[in-house]
């Protein structure tokens, strides 16, 4: 019995993030006291990441959205590598000065290679 008790003491006492990813900003030391609710650190999740981007208006179509990209990216070894994702959004408005569309692809980063902010070209499938 005082083994569960320990065990849930020590549950009490740990502070799990909801989302797997990696801690980025930490605003707590250690040991200091914190009450419930309030910010410890800042979490962002990895697995997928978002890919921002404009094209030319008369490339875009209804069935942009969903379309297959693929995004290339030269690693800091100097080799370009690949990852794939989807188009998750196609603004309805159309830049009147350049005649482009914002857009944005989710992009599968499972293995966590790809870092956020990492500039790359997307390659958008027919």
């Amino acid at each position: 019995k005082q083994v569960q008790q320990v065990k849930a003491e020590i549950d009490r006492h740990q502070i799990v993030s909801p989302l797997n990813g990696r801690i980025m900003d930490i605003m707590r030391e250690k040991g200091e006291w914190v009450e419930a609710g309030k910010v410890v650190f800042r979490v962002i999740g990895i697995s997928k990441l978002k890919a921002e981007g404009f094209v030319d208006s008369k490339f875009v179509s209804d069935n942009l959205n969903g379309s297959k990209v693929q995004l290339l990216v030269v690693m800091s070894n100097g080799k370009e590598e690949t990852f794939s994702g989807k188009i998750k959004f196609v603004s309805d408005e159309v830049d009147p000065v350049n005649q482009q569309v914002r857009f944005w692809a989710e992009i599968d980063n499972l293995n966590q290679r790809l870092n956020p902010g990492k500039r790359g070209r997307l390659i958008i499938s027919p």
